[in-house]
């Protein structure tokens, strides 16, 4: 069965360590026909990724895990939400968002909130992420109703 990798950080995150152009490669290497950079808070490496998708083959899937807040609070958590682009919208979106996170609502991270999602989202694919994202610490945390809220609103 085919497997395809939605969320990778490449040295371009704090966490992440290969190249864009190391990952394509081990896709590639392994059958993977595609692929998704979503490095942390910003899209650095995009286009060397894209380039080494082409290069080796697989399709590249242009992304971000973005620091997520349902309203913007330098006293709040930050929570983690990855979004995939879906078309050339989606990518002028997601530069839109964070251009104006970088810009407005940064606090150690850009930060992007409901309002920003509300007028950017179309072309963006939201999912869930990680152990840190909303749901997953509302879950953690045994708030499922705002859990289920959240999906609700994120649908």
């Amino acid at each position: 069965m085919p497997f395809v990798h939605l969320h990778v950080h490449s040295g371009f995150s704090h966490d992440g360590k290969d190249t864009p152009e190391k990952i394509a490669k081990y896709c590639a290497e392994h059958g993977q026909t595609a692929c998704a950079l979503t490095d942390h808070g910003g899209v650095d490496g995009v286009v060397d990724f894209a380039q080494a998708c082409a290069k080796y083959g697989i399709k590249g899937v242009l992304g971000c895990e973005i620091y997520y807040q349902p309203i913007f609070d330098k006293e709040e958590k930050r929570y983690h939400m990855t979004v995939l682009v879906q078309n050339q919208q989606g990518l002028e979106n997601l530069n839109m968002m964070l251009s104006i996170a970088n810009a407005e609502q940064y606090y150690y991270y850009p930060v992007i909130d409901n309002a920003l999602l509300e007028k950017y989202h179309e072309g963006l694919i939201f999912a869930s992420g990680c152990i840190s994202s909303y749901v997953s610490k509302m879950i953690l945390s045994g708030n499922t109703r705002a859990a289920l809220e959240h999906i609700d609103y994120m649908w």
